[in-house]
């Protein structure tokens, strides 16, 4: 019995102390300071360093990449990244957190979509408000160029519209 009772004793007595442990460990993470918008995107795996992922992916894929030239707010970070699936991804924020543009080129095997809108230099594309939720709807305009697909995203939230996210891909060089 006096076994049973040592047993249990030290079962509990192990358990306290992992317990108080792993609280101690977990309290260790915890910060008051909110992490900072690169601090975020750090934390997704995207660099600041844009040219770099660039040149990286423009190399592995043999390719040139256009890059829009023109945005409807100003520009305060980007930030960039080559995906799992070879996607090479590229935010552009701006100092209102409302002014977001992501932009997506993918190199393999481009979706099977209906061209809906043709830009001034004659190039097809698709346009569409995808809807999220309760939140703005986001545009979405697909651009095909040689083996790539460019997909750009806009949110839709007063400040922007279709017109805007078309603005963007007709300045694409």
């Amino acid at each position: 019995m006096k076994k049973i009772l040592l047993i249990i004793a030290v079962t509990i007595i192990s358990f306290s102390c992992f317990t108080i442990n792993t609280l101690a460990e977990e309290d260790d993470f915890t910060s008051k300071k909110p992490m900072t918008e690169e601090e975020v995107y750090r934390a997704m795996g995207y660099s600041k360093d844009i040219s770099k992922i660039i040149n990286i992916f423009e190399e592995k894929f043999e390719t040139k990449i256009m890059l829009p030239k023109e945005m409807p707010f100003e520009v305060k970070n980007k930030f960039a990244k080559i995906d799992e699936q070879n996607n090479l991804d590229i935010r552009y924020k701006g100092k209102d957190k409302k002014d977001n543009f992501q932009f997506r080129i993918n190199p393999e095997v481009p979706r099977d979509v209906k061209n809906n809108y043709k830009l001034k230099n004659g190039q097809e594309v698709y346009v569409e408000n995808i809807k999220y939720g309760v939140s703005s709807p986001i545009i979405e305009l697909v651009y095909k160029q040689e083996k790539l697909e460019y997909i750009l995203y806009l949110r839709a939230n007063g400040k922007y519209d279709k017109k805007s996210l078309i603005r963007i891909a007709e300045s694409l060089e």
